[in-house]
């Protein structure tokens, strides 16, 4: 699958002078069977993808939510074509609209009637263009995020099929990152002394039924000149070709709203270390098993507690065992 940036096409075509009668766009690379795709800004500054099609193609117009999609006769450097045109018309959407976006572009291609396959696009991902604006992150759970992501990268750069359904935390799953009896819980820290990690409830360190669980820990820092941010690792996974909708739908059940992308970029960090720990019956921890009834006591809903990792136990994977247990998930043995 080929890559598909369209934010820097979209910041060219906006750059271009806004003159009455004359269209601002720009060229995808990508085409349907009539022409080439253009993402383009509409006169009142929204953006808009647009979709060469057959005169004949007949589809009802859209325009029950923020994205619309509708048919256009446009003219561009003296040719006159038909459109399929699909414009958002909100500004705090731009990002999961330039997703989407991408998703319908790369749908449509060689296709002779796009808007079939348009509106079937737009319909699986009308949840996400309706719902409510998400709170800001704050930095905690960003750093948090970012670990996961900073994993969930590694995993799937190793997995041939890009499957971004591994990411399992955000589904409410014990673990953040699994597949079959394989397991990785994530945690990450911005503390510069120590090493410790909060774990909630009693059974996040419980391996999955004849599995294995791996806790991986990510101490990372403030880097603002040459750090990544959390948009960056969202884009290096979107690249990677996964699911977007299956992506960006976690991505919304973590908080993360591709709306406030430029606040988060300014947060930028650099990775000082990464522990990898096997939880295994020698790991500091609280489990049922560690409780006399096998459970927590009847009335006690929530259980938090700290392991301190600083000390000389537990012992962190070497850096090979390390990379194999993240192989592991990514279905590489």
């Amino acid at each position: 699958m080929r890559g598909l940036d369209l934010d820097p096409l979209w910041q060219v075509a906006e750059a271009q002078p806004s003159l009455p009668g004359r269209g601002r766009a720009h060229g995808t690379d990508f085409s349907t069977a009539c022409g080439e795709i253009l993402i383009a800004v509409n006169e009142d500054g929204s953006r808009a993808v647009l979709f060469p099609t057959e005169s004949d193609d007949a589809f009802a117009s859209d325009t029950t939510t923020k994205v619309q999609v509708t048919k256009r006769t446009l003219r561009f450097d003296g040719d006159e074509a038909v459109y399929v045109a699909v414009s958002c018309s909100a500004d705090r959407l731009n990002g999961v609209f330039t997703t989407l976006a991408a998703e319908m572009i790369q749908a449509s291609e060689g296709v002779s009637r796009p808007s079939a396959v348009i509106l079937a696009t737009l319909d699986e991902w009308r949840d996400l263009l309706s719902g409510e604006k998400s709170e800001i992150l704050t930095e905690s759970k960003l750093v948090g995020l970012a670990a996961e992501l900073l994993t969930l990268l590694a995993v799937l750069s190793s997995d041939p099929h890009r499957d971004v359904t591994v990411w399992t935390g955000p589904q409410g799953a014990l673990h953040d990152i699994r597949r079959g009896p394989e397991a990785l819980e994530v945690k990450g820290t911005l503390s510069r002394e120590g090493l410790s990690v909060e774990i909630h409830g009693l059974r996040q360190l419980e391996p999955p039924t004849d599995g294995r669980l791996h806790l991986v820990v990510f101490r990372l820092e403030r880097d603002v000149e040459h750090g990544f941010s959390v948009p960056d690792l969202v884009r290096s996974i979107l690249d990677l070709g996964v699911s977007r909708l299956e992506f960006v739908k976690r991505l919304g059940h973590v908080g993360y709203d591709q709306a406030d992308e430029a606040n988060y970029a300014e947060l930028r960090y650099a990775v000082v270390d990464r522990y990898v720990y096997a939880v295994d019956g020698t790991f500091p921890r609280i489990v049922r098993a560690s409780l006399v009834a096998g459970d927590a006591p009847a009335g006690v809903t929530l259980l938090r507690y700290t392991v301190d990792l600083a000390g000389a136990t537990p012992t962190p994977l070497s850096t090979t065992e390390a990379d194999a247990a993240v192989q592991t998930v990514a279905g590489v043995s």
